[in-house]
């Protein structure tokens, strides 16, 4: 199936059915989407069109979200995840209030994810009481629902891994499917970010979502009062243009009457050669911050919370 055939599907799905049952109606629909590999390449081509200036500025390791579809119902999102270390986490833990999200694995062999059971407790000094429900892979074709309130890191992947997320309210909303929106995190305070994001998803209104954030330290589970941010990278054509050959992207014409528009730096001119006479790019992370403290945390700080997990005990 493909995408904008798919989007016109969750589109009447988000219409007809309660706030209930939308997610599980709309499983069928994004299996059939990853089903068509064709897709990524409109995936990156619509990126590559509307988003690219931006997130240049914005992503680390060139890593970046790809706003397919948003209204009041629903969103829907590309998202690309490049190798690591798998044993560091890829984000701070969170979760994300009254949104439900589901997600498939379009390309790659997945990441990790840690899930924890729905809902926590707040203790003395920030500590949580909160409990580990599964660790498991993200595989291809694979498709993962995160519930409401439900916390949950994803680690890594070894190799590049594309997503797409379809994201909307626990809450009855309305089924208003054409009103252009996006939630954009209370962290977020800079007017300039603000007004980026504004430029990435087309809203008429910000509105805030709550989320809760954590991390692991000695043995325990904490909050933290926002969310851990990366250093922005440094290395973003590098890795953009290695994920457009590890999906086999062919229309390099495409990416060459895109670019030939751009002011670039003699550096970026000379990576855009590169790409166009088929030298084999690989991930770049010199001068990144990949590791970020309470962002990006080794899986031994939550075997250390949770000792007796099954899934860590394997």
């Amino acid at each position: 199936m493909h995408i904008t055939e798919g989007i016109n599907k969750l589109v009447k799905i988000y219409k007809k059915y309660p706030i209930e049952e939308v997610h599980l109606r709309s499983h069928e629909t994004l299996s059939a989407i990853s089903e068509n590999k064709e897709n990524l390449t409109f995936i990156f081509k619509w990126f590559i069109e509307r988003y690219y200036d931006i997130f240049q500025n914005l992503s680390i390791s060139g890593d970046f979200i790809i706003p397919l579809y948003g209204c009041n119902a629903f969103t829907l999102d590309g998202g690309i995840f490049s190798p690591f270390d798998t044993n560091y986490s890829y984000a701070t833990m969170h979760n994300h209030d009254d949104v439900q999200l589901s997600t498939v694995n379009l390309f790659g062999s997945g990441y990790n994810s840690l899930i924890f059971q729905q809902g926590f407790t707040r203790l003395d000094n920030n500590e949580v009481n909160i409990e580990p429900e599964v660790y498991k892979t993200h595989t291809l074709g694979n498709i993962e629902f995160i519930d409401c309130n439900t916390a949950h890191t994803v680690f890594f992947p070894k190799d590049l891994t594309i997503t797409l997320t379809l994201w909307s309210s626990s809450k009855s909303i309305g089924n208003n499917v054409t009103d252009w929106w996006y939630r954009v995190k209370k962290n977020y305070k800079s007017k300039q970010r603000k007004r980026q994001l504004y430029k990435v998803y087309g809203v008429k209104n910000l509105s805030y979502v709550l989320q809760d954030w954590f991390y692991p330290e000695n043995g325990k589970i904490y909050t933290s009062p926002y969310y851990e941010q990366a250093a922005y990278g440094k290395n973003f054509l590098n890795n953009f243009f290695y994920k457009l050959q590890q999906i086999n992207f062919e229309d390099k014409r495409f990416v060459e009457n895109y670019f030939s528009k751009k002011k670039l730096s003699a550096k970026d001119q000379g990576i855009i050669h590169s790409y166009l006479n088929d030298v084999s790019f690989s991930i770049q992370h010199e001068g990144d911050q990949m590791i970020t403290p309470k962002r990006n945390v080794h899986l031994d700080e939550y075997k250390k919370c949770f000792p007796e997990f099954e899934f860590f005990l394997s």
